[in-house]
C-alpha cells in the first residue's frame, strides 16, 4: 500500500512538472519576444529614465539602489549583445552600481559579476516593458499599488474561500505583511516588488476558488503555481522561502476549511510533504530553464562554473565570524542588528513588533499545553505546530545560506517580519481552541 501510494505520489508530481515545463518554457518566449520588441523604442525608455533618475538614486538606500541599477541596467541594455557584458565580470567597469546605470545609458559597458545573471529573468523583463511606458518614479508608484491590492485582496480572500473561525487569522497575517514587505523598500522597488505582488495575486485566486475538497492534488496546484513564481521572478531576496512558508499556512486554512470528514491530520501531513514537494520541484524546473538561457546568452567557457561558484559562495560561511558551529548565531545577530528595515518607523517599530511577536509566541505555547493537557489530542494543537513549522522554513533558509544572509542582512532581514505574525496568528487561533467551544465553530 505505501509503495503504491508513493507511485501516485511520483506520477502526479511528474505530471505537474511536466505541465509547469510547457508553461513555463511559454512564458519565457513570450516575455523574450515582447522585450525583444520593446527594446527597438530604447531611445524612449532612456528618456523615461533620465527624466528622474536622480530622485530615484537619492530616494533609496545604497543596498537597495544597487539591484535597483543593476535592473535596470539589465532590461535596457540596447541589443541582445551588449546583455553580454552586463553578465561578464571582465567587463567591470565600476563598482559603482549608479555610475554603472550612468555607463548604460551611454552606450557603454556596464556592470556586474556572473552572479547576477539572475537579473537577466523575470523582473528585468517586466522593468523593461514597463519602461516603454513609465519613468521610474511612475513604476514605483505602480509597484507599491499593486503590493497594496494585493495583500488587501489576500485579507479578504478569505471572506469568500475560508471557514468564519479562520478570515481573521488571514486578514491579520495579511496586516502584518503588509507592515513589513509591503510599507518598506520591497513595496515598490522595481527588482524585488515582483515576485511578491504576483504571489499575494496568486494565493489571493486559489483561496477564491472555493474548493469543495482539499486533498494532494490541490497542493500539488498551490506548490506548482507559487514555486514558478519564486523560481521565474525570485532574485535571492528571500522570496523563495517566505511564500514557502506562506503557502503552507494557506493550505493549512484550506485544509481546515474543506477537508472532508474522514481526513486525518496525518493525510494533512503527506499533503504538506506534496505540497512542499511540488513547491521546491516547480523552482527546481524554473531554475534549471532560467541556467539555460544563462549559458546560452553568455558565450563563455567557464560560465557554469562560476555560476555554481557563486551559488556555492552564498551558502557557505565565508565572511561570516566563528566556525562551522557558531556563525549561525551571528548572521542572526546580524539581521537583529539591521531590523529596523523591517517595519516602517525604524528601529523603535521594529522593536515593538519583535516584542510582541515574542509574546505571542509564548502566549500560543502556553495555550497549546493547555489543550493537549486537557484533550490528549494531537490534533487540537496543530495550529501551532503548522505555524511553528511555517516560521522554520524562514530559519532553515538562513541556516543554507550563511554567507547571503550575513552580506545582505540589510534587505534578507524583512522576509522575517513573518515570524512574529504567525506568532500573533498561533495565539489567535491557539486562544479560540481554548476559549470557544468547538461546536461553536
Amino acid at each position: 500500500m505505501r509503495k503504491q501510494s508513493s507511485l501516485l505520489f511520483a506520477q502526479m508530481l511528474a505530471k505537474n512538472l511536466f505541465i509547469i515545463v510547457i508553461a513555463s518554457l511559454g512564458v519565457f518566449v513570450f516575455i523574450g519576444y515582447l522585450s525583444t520588441t520593446v527594446a527597438h523604442n530604447s531611445e524612449k525608455i532612456r528618456a523615461h529614465i533620465k527624466e528622474d533618475i536622480i530622485n530615484v538614486v537619492a530616494a533609496r538606500s545604497s543596498g537597495d539602489i544597487h539591484t535597483e541599477c543593476l535592473t535596470i541596467s539589465g532590461a535596457i541594455a540596447p541589443n541582445n549583445e551588449s546583455r553580454t557584458y552586463i553578465l561578464d565580470p571582465k567587463m567591470l567597469v565600476s563598482s559603482d552600481p549608479c555610475v554603472g546605470l550612468q555607463d548604460t545609458l551611454r552606450d557603454q559597458p556596464n556592470v556586474a559579476w556572473v552572479s547576477y545573471s539572475r537579473y537577466w529573468m523575470g523582473s528585468t523583463f517586466l522593468c523593461l516593458l514597463l519602461l516603454n511606458s513609465f519613468n521610474l518614479s511612475s513604476i514605483h508608484i505602480l509597484y507599491m499599488s499593486l503590493i497594496t491590492i494585493s495583500l488587501a485582496l489576500l485579507g479578504v480572500s478569505g471572506f469568500v474561500g475560508l471557514r468564519k473561525d479562520l478570515r481573521i487569522p488571514l486578514l491579520v497575517a495579511s496586516v502584518g505583511i503588509y507592515a513589513g514587505i509591503g510599507v518598506r523598500l520591497f513595496g515598490g522597488h522595481i527588482g524585488h516588488s515582483p515576485v511578491y505582488f504576483l504571489s499575494f495575486f496568486a494565493l489571493a485566486a486559489l483561496i477564491m476558488v472555493r474548493f469543495k475538497t482539499i486533498g494532494q492534488r490541490e497542493a500539488s496546484i498551490i506548490g506548482c503555481v507559487l514555486g514558478s513564481v519564486s523560481g521565474f521572478y525570485d532574485i535571492l531576496s528571500g522570496a523563495i522561502p517566505f511564500f514557502a512558508a506562506l503557502s503552507l499556512f494557506v493550505y493549512y486554512l484550506l485544509w481546515k476549511s474543506h477537508a472532508s470528514k474522514e481526513s486525518t491530520f496525518k493525510d494533512l501531513f503527506f499533503c504538506v510533504a506534496v505540497l512542499m514537494a511540488s513547491y521546491l520541484g516547480a523552482i527546481s524546473v524554473i531554475l534549471g530553464i532560467k541556467l539555460i538561457g544563462f549559458l546560452t546568452i553568455l558565450h563563455r567557457p567557464d560560465a557554469l562554473t562560476d555560476f555554481v561558484t557563486e551559488l556555492a559562495l552564498r551558502m557557505s560561511s565565508d565572511g561570516v565570524p566563528g566556525n562551522e558551529a557558531s556563525n549561525i548565531f551571528y548572521v542572526f545577530r546580524r539581521l537583529w542588528w539591521n531590523n529596523g528595515n523591517v517595519y516602517i518607523g525604524g528601529q523603535m517599530s521594529s522593536n515593538v513588533a519583535f516584542l510582541t511577536g515574542a509574546l505571542s509566541w509564548a502566549l500560543a505555547a502556553i495555550l497549546s499545553l493547555i489543550i493537549f493537557i486537557r484533550t490528549r489530542r494531537f490534533d487540537r494543537i496543530m495550529d501551532f505546530v503548522v505555524m511553528l513549522m511555517s516560521s522554520f522554513l524562514i530559519i532553515i533558509w538562513f541556516l543554507v545560506f550563511r554567507n547571503h544572509g550575513y552580506g545582505h542582512a540589510w534587505f534578507m532581514t524583512r522576509i522575517i517580519c513573518i515570524i512574529p505574525t504567525f506568532g500573533i496568528v498561533a495565539a489567535l487561533m491557539s486562544g479560540r481552541e481554548v476559549f470557544v467551544p468547538r461546536q461553536h465553530y
